[in-house]
């Protein structure tokens, strides 16, 4: 459990050697027989460019495609929650002792020694590699260390090729592509370019030869890129705006030599293009000496899933992420502990609760002593698919104002800097997520039902890779169906022709329920029977439950979750106090002037007075916790 105590502050949001240092030995060679999968370590680590979010897609694709092992090694906090700004500390690194091939996507990691001797340790074996974008800089000891001199320049130059140098402009918004790739002259035929294709990169263009700098006699470049904004446009003749940007080479180790594979891309948006992620994927198989996998149109990588964050520095990576977080309770079950956090998600359904307060009240009446939080993230007109950041091809590819795209708004509109619906779930700790969706999804008609069913995957895809209480397990996720389309007459339209897709719309999250083995609790059928029973109206326009129609899916969401008969509870105190209790979380999650809180002016002028403020208004909101809790015998 995990209630506001303290002001949130948001800034943005774990084969053997190759024989020879020959690249194209593949060509004409048998394959050999490989019993055994290889086992693919990824070793993660750089507070820049999301590589906790795109090696574990790599690795997924490994896995489904090939059957690889794998293990993702990532820098965690204390508490053990994904944490790239943790400099000094990746987890998971003894997974190596076993690995075939190491992939390093690191920045300025300053590791203990028993850390940074098994990635060490690794290399001399002889074993291949593959490195990203900063790992040409993936340590920075300070000058005094003992180990500054050798691994925070020599290393990465001996190992992949180059250390950092500097590169052509620190663009990091993310709203246009910044690098042109092309194929280099000679490396149409390599193996590893298979399915390849010139493509635009988000990365801006690092520098790694020309004006003096060069790369070693056993790089063989695989792809070029030229720089499409520079801020070296005056020293073009010291920092040309063409650069390698991937190659092979060999490394030489005690017994022999090992393939490499090196690209200097590797920002988060480019993951998004085929062409990288079947770069990244056949470079790995390149290194393993596994060409033969590799078709004559290159290998499958479709990700679906992958919806990466943004680069950038501070707090911008995604919170509440955890290696390998237990899912609670077994499937399509439901089960609360003393003192969790209940979360509703959704649009109008969700959002609205808070005038009514009912849902709550039930929910508290039958879980009496257990001193249950629930908190609203609903937001009218929010979509299941609209999970994440938001982006605009309007507005090259992303905006700074989230939701915000010309004369238009999209679904989940969000002022500048609001959080996201994932930084809340971690804020309040939500250990069960009740996510109300299908209605505002259901005015696409029969055309959007398959999107639908894809968006609800992904969704429920993201939700498995997190945690929002701090590691203790996964969210439990129950899908709550829209409630059925009630034909109220003039001057309201006639709801009949959408309430089929309604009901369309239910089935689909009811199959998806099913085949993830998920609770789902059908708003649609109960609300449906007692409109047609003459028990109306439910709703104010036809959509959207009054107080009766709350009442009615109150109890049907109690009984769906096995939750206790409210006997002798006053329901309408409770819904009250509920009522009173989000009057504050609205103040808190959804403030008036975001600006000052989330915004551009988050450091006020003058006197300093939202902090204190928000401090004290999460002392309220825990009293009107213990209010709500006391009513229904609970312990303070």
């Amino acid at each position: 459990m995990r209630l506001p105590t303290v002001p949130l502050v948001f800034l943005a949001a774990c084969g053997g050697s190759a024989p020879s240092p020959t690249p194209e030995s593949e060509a004409g060679s048998a394959p050999e027989q490989h019993s055994v999968p290889p086992h693919v370590v990824f070793v993660t680590g750089d507070e820049e460019y999301r590589s906790e979010e795109s090696m574990p897609m790599l690795a997924s694709i490994l896995e489904r495609e090939f059957g690889f092992r794998t293990t993702v090694c990532y820098a965690l906090s204390e508490e053990g929650e994904i944490d790239p700004n943790r400099l000094d500390h990746i987890d998971g690194l003894e997974a190596l002792e076993d690995a075939d091939l190491m992939v390093l996507f690191t920045r300025f990691r300053q590791l203990p020694d028993e850390e940074l001797d098994r990635i060490l340790a690794f290399v001399d074996s002889g074993k291949p590699l593959v490195g990203l974008r900063t790992s040409t800089h993936a340590f920075r000891y300070p000058d005094d260390h003992p180990r500054a001199a050798a691994m925070n320049e020599i290393w990465p130059q001996r190992v992949f090729g180059q250390k950092w140098i500097t590169h052509h402009g620190h663009f990091d918004d993310g709203d246009e592509p910044l690098t042109d790739v092309t194929i280099a002259p000679g490396a149409e035929q390599r193996s590893i370019l298979r399915g390849v294709e010139p493509f635009q990169a988000f990365s801006w263009l690092y520098h790694v030869q020309g004006g003096g700098d060069t790369l070693p006699i056993s790089a063989e470049p695989l792809l070029f890129g030229e720089a499409l904004r520079s801020s070296h446009e005056a020293e073009f003749e010291r920092f040309p705006k063409v650069n390698p940007v991937a190659w092979t080479k060999s490394h030489r180790f005690p017994g022999g030599y090992a393939r490499v594979f090196f690209t200097t891309l590797g920002h988060p948006y480019d993951f998004r293009d085929e062409n990288m992620r079947r770069l990244a994927v056949q470079g790995m198989l390149w290194a393993l000496e596994r060409e033969d996998l590799i078709g004559e149109d290159g290998v499958p990588v479709e990700a679906p899933d992958y919806d990466p964050s943004n680069s950038g520095f501070g707090q911008v990576y995604r919170k509440g992420l955890f290696p390998h977080a237990p899912r609670r309770g077994s499937s399509a079950s439901f089960e609360l502990a003393q003192g969790d956090v209940i979360a509703l998600v959704g649009g109008g359904f969700a959002d609205r609760t808070r005038f009514d307060g009912q849902i709550e009240a039930r929910l508290q009446a039958g879980l009496a002593e257990m001193n249950v939080g629930l908190r609203n993230l609903g937001w009218e007109g929010d979509e299941v698919t609209r999970f994440a950041d938001l982006e605009y091809p309007g507005l090259g590819g992303g905006s700074i104002v989230r939701g915000w795209s010309g004369d238009d708004f999209e679904p989940q509109t969000r002022p500048f800097g609001v959080p996201t619906r994932e930084d809340w779930l971690t804020e309040v700790g939500a250990d069960t997520i009740l996510a109300c969706f299908g209605m505002s999804e259901s005015f696409a008609g029969e055309a959007g039902l398959a999107d639908f069913e894809a968006d609800l995957h992904h969704f429920l895809d993201e939700l498995d890779r997190r945690s929002f209480n701090g590691g203790e397990s996964k969210p439990q996720v129950v899908l709550v169906s829209p409630v059925a389309h009630e034909s109220l007459g003039f001057p309201m339209p006639d709801g009949s022709a959408h309430d089929g897709d309604v009901a369309r719309y239910t089935e689909v999250m009811a199959r998806v329920a099913r085949e993830r083995d998920l609770l789902f609790v059908d708003l649609y059928a109960p609300t449906r029977a007692a409109i047609d029973a003459g028990e109306g109206p439910l709703t104010s326009d036809g959509i959207h439950p009054d107080a009766a129609g709350y009442r009615l899916c109150a109890e049907v969401i109690a009984q769906a979750l096995g939750v206790a008969e409210a006997e002798g509870a006053d329901l309408d105190e409770l819904a009250t106090l509920a009522r009173a209790k989000d009057h504050l979380w609205f103040a808190r999650f959804r403030t008036g002037n975001s600006e000052y809180v989330h915004g551009r002016r988050v450091k006020p002028f003058g006197v300093d007075d939202f902090p204190p403020r928000f401090a004290a208004l999460a002392e309220r909101l825990v009293a009107a916790d213990e209010d709500i809790w006391n009513a229904v015998g609970g312990v303070r």
